[in-house]
């Protein structure tokens, strides 16, 4: 045997004899095609790995063999696969560690002392890491759940889980055909004071079910749950269960369900609120059903089902790939794959897996990290917004946690990293070099940057064709159609000025003849004579607009009516009926928030028309001044099919959030339909990612606290 096969401490633990404590539960598990065994401590939920080789010599601490008995019975049964003696000292004292073995031996309370507050700090760390879900535990649920496990008999039954199918289905298609009038709701109501309170009773109660899903669920597998209490998430306290006994569940597939069953709940209920939603005429039930919806689908998307957080998904996902502790497996791959590809070292720190399975972890671990930190961050301006000293604090510690940290363990890992330092200026080097390429991306490369929005194609002041009179349509060109200048196009019947016009002949003819008797007097013959005028000029003037009645076109064109209009309806002065369209009287309007222009000098503008996919150049004709909160193009809000949220203030004016400029762009490309939807791309100055970075930190502030 190698001199490495043994460990010059030996002699201080070879005559020790050890045995499992009985709150340590074993199972064999089978990850990618690897056996494994679990060691778990059913006191705290910990999880204690084992190799297929590993487990030999835990199954032999009774109690009655010496450590070095066991190593010898080890040699003869493992071979040339026999772990060093120091292997098994670090064993031992991993087992020993975890309150999983214990020795006839007088314990060193020194060194339990310092692994309890070891342990005690390394629990402080984690809350601290993530201050915005903490636990308290409250119940032991064990006694109660044996009692009412027999419901799990039915919930999964072939014909439950049939049911259950069903109802999501149904659901589903009933959601998607009235998803436009579920979206209606505007976030004002959501977020109003006795909605948010309505929130806040029914969120507890749905994750109160939510939470007994996952302990029936361990029920069922033949698990132990001896925890329930309360999570802190956000300083808003939401039930929790601990199901950590599933982790030593034999069947993965079993272990995926018990994760996946407060997701599977929350799925039920929100079908079931859906339906009643649909069902229900305005009332409290219908608003108890809506918010529902809106909760458990939030939970589901931004939480406990999105794996990238470790909530119920995470442990998915890691059954799923059979990769327990997915999040360290991630980082640790991660960090093994530089070392051996861009570092060039023969290193020994990772596992080798498939190219495919290196690709998953590569792309969690990134994923992961981008997601935890945006969720964090959001959190911090979330409580910022209404306690802003502790939002400040939360995200200095998002910054260091997610930042800080990882830096300083990135630059100082080739002095603390054993397989770095033996490759001392590579990777030193190597270290450097990402830095500074890191830093130029960040600070000294202008990258390119576009702004994209949403506008409209609308007719400019003279296509419209306006009604200059009241009147009845008497005539209308009804369908839209090509058009030659002069043609008709609307003829209103102004039957008040026709009786006037009427009245003043009559008036004028009486006027005529008194003129033409012969007064001496005059100063009667003056008066006789300005009457005369004077009824001449009004039925000049009553005519000319009795002739304004017959509207046609300007120039050729494309004539299109406004099709509420009705033969016979009456009009008012001013009323549009229609456009006369052509290329130079159309145009493109857009509307980009005030806080989205500090680049905008100089542009270029590319339109893209999504009927055909095309994109069009085209430049700017008009820019407003400044911003305005007042939206005059109604179909950019959202009630119109838009992008800009708006509301009717006491003036019945369309009112957005924020302000908002006006750019009207010419029109590149021929078309006859007013009112079509476009996506508007500006062209930006090239700026580093650091400078748009600092910008949006800085207009988030602004908005959100107005400084």
């Amino acid at each position: 045997m190698s001199d490495r096969l043994f460990a010059n401490d030996w002699h201080l633990v070879a005559e020790l004899k050890f045995s499992l404590l009985s709150n340590a539960k074993i199972a064999r598990q089978v990850n990618r095609g690897e056996v494994e065994y679990i060691i778990q401590n059913q006191l705290d939920g910990q999880v204690f790995r084992l190799s297929e080789y590993a487990y030999p010599i835990v199954a032999m601490l009774d109690g009655k063999r010496t450590v070095n008995e066991i190593w010898h019975a080890i040699v003869q049964k493992l071979g040339d696969m026999v772990p060093t003696q120091q292997e098994l000292i670090s064993l031992l004292s991993s087992l020993y560690k975890a309150g999983l073995i214990r020795s006839e031996a007088y314990p060193n309370i020194e060194v339990q002392q310092e692994e309890s507050e070891k342990k005690q700090r390394k629990m402080l760390l984690a809350k601290l890491k993530f201050p915005l879900a903490i636990k308290v535990p409250l119940y032991d649920p064990d006694r109660f759940l044996n009692r009412t496990k027999g419901i799990t008999r039915f919930v999964f039954h072939p014909l439950s889980i049939f049911l259950y199918v069903t109802l999501l289905l149904v659901a589903g298609l009933q959601f998607w055909i009235n998803i436009e009038s579920f979206g209606q709701v505007s976030a004002d109501s959501l977020l109003a004071l006795e909605n948010v309170l309505l929130m806040a009773l029914i969120y507890p109660i749905v994750k109160i079910i939510h939470e007994f899903g996952h302990a029936y669920c361990v029920k069922h597998w033949g698990g132990e749950v001896h925890e329930m209490g309360v999570m802190f998430l956000v300083f808003f306290p939401v039930p929790y269960v601990d199901a950590s006994a599933s982790a030593v569940f034999p069947n993965k597939y079993a272990r995926m369900l018990v994760g996946a069953a407060g997701i599977l709940v929350e799925l039920g209920i929100t079908a079931l609120a859906i339906l009643v939603w649909i069902s229900a005429e305005p009332s409290i039930i219908k608003a108890l059903a809506y918010n529902v919806i809106v909760l458990c689908g939030i939970s589901t998307l931004v939480f406990n089902g999105n794996p990238l957080l470790r909530f119920d998904a995470y442990y998915v996902l890691s059954d799923w790939w059979e990769e327990p502790n997915l999040g360290k497996v991630a980082n640790s791959q991660c960090a093994y794959l530089a070392k051996k590809y861009l570092l060039k070292m023969q290193t020994q720190s990772g596992v080798i897996r498939t190219p495919w399975q290196n690709t998953k972890l590569v792309v969690y671990a990134v994923a992961s990290y981008i997601y935890r930190i945006f969720v964090m961050l959001l959190i911090a301006v979330y409580v910022a917004s209404g306690y802003f000293l502790l939002g400040v604090a939360v995200a200095i510690m998002s910054i260091y946690f997610g930042f800080v940290k990882p830096l300083y363990t990135f630059i100082s890992s080739p002095f603390k990293d054993s397989e770095l330092s033996q490759y001392p200026w590579r990777a030193k080097g190597s270290m450097f070099g990402l830095i500074l390429v890191a830093l130029i991306v960040l600070f000294a490369l202008p990258l390119p940057q576009s702004h994209t929005v949403e506008g409209i194609v609308v007719a400019q002041e003279d296509a419209y064709i306006r009604a200059p009179l009241s009147g009845n349509i008497e005539y209308r060109l009804k369908t839209a159609q090509q058009v030659d200048s002069g043609e008709l196009l609307v003829k209103l019947e102004p039957q008040a000025l026709n009786d006037l016009s009427a009245r003043l002949t009559e008036q004028l003819n009486v006027a005529t003849q008194q003129e033409s008797i012969n007064i001496l007097d005059p100063i009667e013959k003056e008066k006789a004579y300005q009457n005369r005028v004077w009824k001449e000029e009004r039925l000049t003037y009553i005519n000319s607009q009795i002739a304004l009645s017959e509207m046609t076109s300007n120039n050729s064109g494309y004539w299109i009516p406004e099709t509420q209009h009705a033969l016979g309806q009456y009009i008012g002065q001013g009323t549009t009926l229609g456009y006369v369209l052509k290329p130079e009287n159309m145009a493109i309007v857009a509307l980009v928030a005030e806080e989205n222009i500090e680049l905008f000098d100089g542009q270029s503008v590319e339109v893209l028309r999504t009927a055909e996919g095309s994109f069009y150049p085209s430049t700017i004709v008009y820019e407003s001044i400044q911003g305005s909160r007042i939206i005059t193009y109604p179909r950019l809000t959202v009630d119109g099919g838009g992008q800009i949220a708006a509301r009717q203030d006491a003036q019945e004016r369309l009112v957005s959030v924020r302000p908002y400029v006006t750019y009207e762009i010419k029109l590149p490309f021929a078309t006859n339909h007013l009112h079509e939807r476009v996506q508007i791309q500006f062209t930006l100055q090239s700026e580093p990612v650091a400078y748009r970075i600092y910008r949006a930190v800085r207009r988030t502030f602004l908005s959100w606290f107005g400084f």
